[in-house]
């Protein structure tokens, strides 16, 4: 009995399965993918792409400037070409049917006219990452590891080389860092997270009376409707009052103070499980805040230590941690659904860490947190001993 050929493995069905097969050898010999039967135009190519790939892997400064350019704005070119390039693509893939050819080029067409718009960046923002992450293996082995991050290293030099502060640099948005985070996503990565958040998340989800409004009208109208709710009848209470009168309620004030003391309480908890896992955080991460902090203090040497070590670890936080928390189920901490109140609990202690690991007090913006500053200012003391760390 003829044994099935190789060809028709269901392990050869995809461009993943032939690659595979093609470069471990096991393609047969008459097979279309084996390298045995390139010819010496092909082989030549196949070389060159092997030279490119290997000199882009080892000189870091070609993907780091691409990087910077593309975060500059320089993508429109690159944008255009690109666009133009998959309508040519479009137009020959599609000869067969002059309809659809027509739909596709006007498609491009629009999109290309578009060359403004914000979207296109963001398309071509993750095309970029994912083709620089595939470039490097995303750093399974570890070589392909070190040389992700010396690109990590190259990127942050050319970005620093464009800034005169330290304020330009927070208030900007790398996307080297976006690179980095993706970097941060992987299965290792994700179980650093989970670790480290499942206990205390659970904890603030499954408190089915948490409630950390900080705004005293909207706790106002929640009493009232409960007050109406648990007897049945309209409250004597005026609903439309102002923020001010709000607080002047005594019931309202003592739930406001109540929830501003749970929130302090659960954002300690928060910073003791992130401050005590430190020496299990990924490698990677580490490295690259290393790495920024040494070239930070390269470029603004006047600057105080204190100062360039809060926007290290407001960018270990804000970039790598936060996400976290916001959307938990996003990251594999938990796998139960979010109810609407239990998000935005953990947006309000997001919030709080956030300011806590930029060393900033609260604002006009968030007037009614402005009472938690003092307990900001003590506690971005100690987290800034983390970011030493």
């Amino acid at each position: 009995v003829r044994r099935p050929s190789a060809m028709h493995s269901n392990n050869l069905r995809t461009a993943a399965g032939f690659s595979a097969y093609a470069l471990n050898g096991a393609v047969p010999a008459t097979s279309l993918y084996s390298l045995k039967n390139m010819d010496k135009e092909s082989r030549r190519r196949l070389e060159g792409y092997q030279h490119l790939f290997y000199l882009l892997q080892t000189q870091p400064v070609y993907l780091a400037r691409l990087l910077f350019l593309l975060n500059q704005g320089g993508s429109k070119a690159m944008r255009q070409t690109m666009l133009s390039s998959a309508a040519t693509k479009a137009q020959q893939h599609n000869t067969a049917s002059t309809s659809a050819t027509g739909a596709s080029a006007g498609g491009l067409s629009a999109k290309t006219n578009d060359s403004g718009g914000g979207g296109e960046d963001i398309s071509i923002s993750k095309l970029i990452e994912t083709i620089v992450l595939t470039l490097f293996g995303f750093a399974q082995n570890a070589r392909e590891e070190y040389l992700l991050l010396k690109l990590f290293c190259a990127a942050i030099q050319i970005e620093l080389s464009s800034i005169d502060t330290l304020q330009e640099f927070l208030r900007g948005n790398p996307i080297f860092i976006k690179l980095a985070v993706h970097y941060n996503r992987g299965a290792k990565e994700r179980k650093y997270l989970r670790d480290l958040l499942q206990p205390i998340i659970k904890k603030v989800i499954e408190d089915a009376d948490l409630d950390l409004e900080s705004d005293p009208l909207v706790i106002y109208r929640t009493l009232i409707r409960e007050e109406e709710s648990r007897t049945g009848e309209k409250s004597r209470r005026a609903y439309d009052i102002t923020r001010e009168d709000a607080l002047n309620d005594m019931e309202t004030r003592t739930t406001f103070i109540r929830h501003l003391r749970q929130l302090r309480v659960l954002a300690d908890e928060f910073i003791a499980a992130i401050q005590e896992s430190l020496c299990r955080m990924p490698y990677g991460m580490r490295y690259i805040a290393c790495e920024l902090r040494r070239a930070l203090t390269a470029k603004f040497p006047d600057e105080p230590e204190a100062q360039v070590m809060k926007i290290v670890g407001h960018l270990v936080y804000y970039r790598y941690i936060n996400p976290a928390i916001v959307a938990p189920e996003s990251f594999d901490v938990i796998e139960t659904t979010i109810s609407p109140l239990q998000r935005k609990n953990l947006a309000e202690i997001a919030k709080m860490l956030n300011q806590v690991s930029v060393g900033k007090h609260f604002n006009e913006d968030n007037m009614f947190l402005q009472p938690l500053n003092n307990y900001v200012g003590y506690t971005s003391a100690k987290f800034l001993q983390y970011s030493f760390e």
